[in-house]
């Protein structure tokens, strides 16, 4: 069995998806599929941003954009 949540959810699919024969249970928490559209887009923005502002900048512009509204309270 393999048990994955949020970020470690999409570990545990990637794993499933490499290697189905090792797997009898799934089970997948907090999580979606990516579309590769967007992830494209993600990293393209992230290399701008990293070669513009430099690695810390963007990863702080990044992480607030992405996950700011959730540390807001």
């Amino acid at each position: 069995m393999l048990l994955g949540h949020s970020m470690g959810s999409y570990i545990a699919q990637a794993y499933a998806m490499r290697h189905p024969e090792q797997i009898e249970r799934l089970i997948l928490s907090g999580s979606t599929w990516p579309n590769r559209g967007e992830v494209k887009s993600a990293r393209g923005v992230a290399w701008l941003l990293s070669t513009t502002c430099g690695p810390a900048s963007a990863a702080n512009l990044l992480g607030r954009a992405s996950f700011g509204k959730f540390n807001k309270q």
